[in-house]
C-alpha cells in the first residue's frame, strides 16, 4: 500500500467516526468533478468518472 492509500484509508476511518452528519451529506458537500474523487474512493463511493 503506498502512502496515498494509507493516508486515505486512515482519513476514511476517522471521517466515519468524526463527521457530524450523514455520509450522504458529506459526499454532497464535496465539490463536483474529479477534485475529490480520492475522498470518494477512500470511502468506497463512486468517483466522478463512475457516477
Amino acid at each position: 500500500m503506498d502512502t496515498r492509500q494509507t493516508v486515505a484509508a486512515a482519513a476514511a476511518d476517522r471521517a466515519r467516526r468524526s463527521w457530524d452528519g450523514t455520509l450522504t451529506d458529506f459526499l454532497a458537500a464535496l465539490d463536483p468533478g474529479s477534485a475529490h474523487d480520492w475522498v470518494r474512493a477512500a470511502l468506497g463511493e463512486p468517483t466522478g468518472t463512475n457516477r
